[in-house]
């Protein structure tokens, strides 16, 4: 489980960088208000997470008579409450802090760690850890 958290901790600070960085770009080069860049960036983040972990944190795992789309879509299902902790949290330091509207940055990190250790245990028991190692 270590190893597992491990990855899943660098997945997690690599889609950070992608959320991150797309929330910004939105944010400062685009003139997108720093609530909607953020629903955009943390689907882009959801979707490389997903791939990351299903490639390297989880390797070799796959749930019985599961495919493709559905491991998507349960790792969607399973990662809303991590997500609701992080956007929560990313909005309370918007509204806190006003100027990390202009930074959102600050926002999205402490959303990210936030929703760190809810997003682990879902991934880790509702997605690749049921059926059988492949």
């Amino acid at each position: 489980m270590r190893r597992q958290f491990l990855w899943f901790a660098v997945s997690g600070a690599l889609a950070f960088l992608l959320d991150a960085g797309i929330v910004q770009g939105l944010v400062s080069l685009l003139a997108v208000d720093p609530y909607s860049a953020r629903l955009v960036s943390v689907a882009c983040a959801m979707v490389f997470t997903w791939l990351f972990n299903r490639s390297i944190t989880f390797a070799g795992i796959r749930p019985e008579g599961q495919g493709l789309i559905t491991e998507f879509l349960r790792y969607v299902g399973t990662q809303t409450g991590g997500l609701i902790v992080n956007y929560t949290t990313y909005s309370i330091v918007l509204w806190l802090l006003p100027w990390t509207k202009t930074w959102p940055v600050v926002a999205v990190a402490a959303g990210s760690i936030a929703g760190l250790s809810v997003n682990f245990l879902a991934a880790k028991r509702l997605v690749f850890e049921r059926g059988r190692r492949a």
